[in-house]
């Protein structure tokens, strides 16, 4: 039986891989979206869905230990103690509870690991808050972590430590089967294709730019597009849309952009992971970080950071200045 636990979009091309051509398989997520996407393209059988560890503000804190001990024992209720299974799994961060879960069979099991992107870039900070943090994660889920810096928040990522701990494999690059993953969409889903795929979702929501700048801005980049020539692609935890968005073709949200940069020219999009999936796939990648002015100029520069520290040799993401500069690009 394989197990494959996928907590993040980004897993998914690696997870359809894995599992092609595989009978006895489960994919468990803590995502809805995840969930939803996966029942259309196999069946409700195949797939789980988890909840994520209960949270507390305020005097709601106090009974927080005990809604975590209860929300274990159902966890492993659920998910039960499987034994000489191949289990998957690939988050970087806040993935806790399926760290805490890994503990209790990593010794009946093999597990491989293979992180959805590199965090290296991130600077690795340890103040007061972040080891108080780190320690409660220990605590509560036995997961042995590392504090990274985003450059507005910190990130508690898988530690070398908890690898060592309960033996678990790394797993080297896995090719991702793209002719099969695109056939597959094109039979559960009608994308169609245009010119340019745009990454929505977040920008405003996250607080990384404000509506009124982000609104004038992409409204001007949608006019230099045509709204006829683009598709949009709604982030799956945000589907606000703005002003000229609304005249734009509508990708349904629970589709992955990294599985379908082959039915568009350009990928473009603000901080997301899917543009250095796309300029690693060979596709034109165009950032427009630098286009709005940022609500924080720590996290901007982070995110560029992020973006470019994911890149492989010879790929390329542009980072123009103006819609002008946009143009250019596309020559």
């Amino acid at each position: 039986m394989i197990y494959v636990f996928c907590l993040s979009y980004l897993s998914i091309p690696v997870v359809l891989t894995i599992t092609h051509g595989q009978e006895e398989f489960k994919i468990i997520t803590d995502q809805k979206p995840i969930a939803d996407f996966f029942k259309t393209i196999f069946s409700e059988e195949k797939v789980m869905l988890i909840d994520r560890p209960p949270e507390a503000g305020g005097i709601g804190k106090l009974l927080l230990p005990l809604k975590l001990n209860k929300y274990k024992q159902e966890l492993l209720e659920k998910l039960g103690r499987p034994k000489n299974a191949v289990i998957y799994f690939f988050y970087n961060a806040f993935g806790y509870h399926v760290s805490w879960w890994l503990n209790q069979v990593a010794d009946d099991n093999t597990i491989y690991y293979k992180p959805d992107i590199d965090m290296s870039m991130w600077e690795t900070r340890y103040t007061l808050k972040s080891i108080a943090k780190q320690f409660w994660i220990r605590a509560n889920f036995s997961a042995l972590t590392i504090p990274v810096w985003g450059g507005s928040k910190f990130f508690y990522k898988v530690s070398d430590s908890y690898i060592k701990k309960n033996k678990i494999n790394l797993l080297a690059d896995i090719p991702v089967e793209v002719d099969f993953i695109k056939a597959l969409l094109d039979e559960k889903f009608h994308i169609g294709n245009k010119k340019y795929m745009l990454l929505v979702g977040n920008t405003v929501s996250d607080n990384m730019v404000s509506e009124e700048e982000y609104t004038k801005k992409n409204d001007e980049l949608i006019s230099l597009l045509k709204p006829e020539n683009v598709a949009i692609k709604m982030h799956p935890r945000f589907n606000f849309l703005y002003s000229l968005e609304k005249e734009c073709h509508i990708i349904p949200s629970i589709v992955p952009a990294n599985i379908i940069f082959g039915n568009f020219e350009v990928i473009i999009g603000y901080s997301s992971a899917a543009l250095f999936e796309a300029a690693n796939s060979g596709k034109k990648a165009i950032s427009l970080v630098n286009i709005f002015n940022a609500i924080s100029e720590d996290t901007k520069v982070n995110y560029i950071n992020y973006l470019k520290g994911n890149l492989l040799t010879g790929a390329t993401i542009f980072f123009p200045a103006t819609v002008e500069e946009v143009k250019e690009i596309l020559g």
